[in-house]
Parts: structure tokens; C-alpha cells; sequence
């Protein structure tokens, strides 16, 4: 039981983090306003940084989990982010790309996580 919990609040959080990827993305090419960039900029690291976090460090506190989860996550998308600008250049889609990457390697890790027997 409390595998298909996990399972559902895991697809729960993966729809909340690809509407804050939809909302980053629209607020590039429309509004550019700040503080909507902001927010969806902050609840994709919080998303993000907590599920790394989780597939890390199981056993740490919350806070420990969520702050180096975000800074692993970080990392990732500076790297992608870096690759994108030497092959490419960096604009809106761009940055959509690398979120989305980093997105889907979240998906696999959780996925690769959830599957394995314990």
C-alpha cells in the first residue's frame, strides 16, 4: 500500500514540476514578468531538489535531502545548460530543452527507484 501511495503522490509532484516547466516557458514568450519566472523557477528546484534528494539520501532530514538534491540538480542543469551553449547558443527553447532533460532524468531515476526490488 504504501508503494502505490508513493507511486501516486511521485506522479503527483511530476505533474506539478512539468506545469512549472510549461509555466517558465510560456513566461519567456509572453510576459517575461519576474516574479511568475520566479515562481515557477522555485517550485521546480524545490520539486526537483526534493525527489534527488530523496533517491540520495533516503535516511537524512528533509532539509538536508531538498538543499543537496537542489544543488545536484543544479549541477545537472548547469552542465546541460553549458553543452547547449557551445553547440548551439542559448535562448527560450533552449532553456525549455535543458528543463525538460533534467526533467526526464528525474523521471528515470524515480522510475529506476520505484521498480527496484527491495
Amino acid at each position: 500500500m504504501k508503494l502505490s501511495r508513493q507511486v501516486k503522490d511521485t506522479k503527483f509532484l511530476f505533474l506539478l514540476q512539468a506545469l512549472a516547466i510549461v509555466l517558465i516557458v510560456a513566461n519567456q514568450l509572453t510576459v517575461k514578468s519576474l516574479l511568475i519566472g520566479l515562481c515557477g523557477s522555485v517550485l521546480y528546484l524545490l520539486i526537483g531538489g526534493n525527489f534527488v534528494g530523496f533517491y540520495l539520501l533516503e535516511e537524512k532530514q528533509v532539509f538536508v535531502r531538498v538543499a543537496l538534491g537542489a544543488l545536484v540538480l543544479l549541477i545537472l542543469m548547469s552542465l546541460l545548460g553549458w553543452l547547449f551553449i557551445i553547440f548551439r547558443g542559448l535562448g527560450v527553447f533552449e532553456t525549455a530543452a535543458i528543463l525538460v532533460a533534467t526533467f526526464a532524468f528525474l523521471m528515470l531515476v524515480a522510475k529506476l527507484k520505484v521498480v527496484k526490488p527491495s
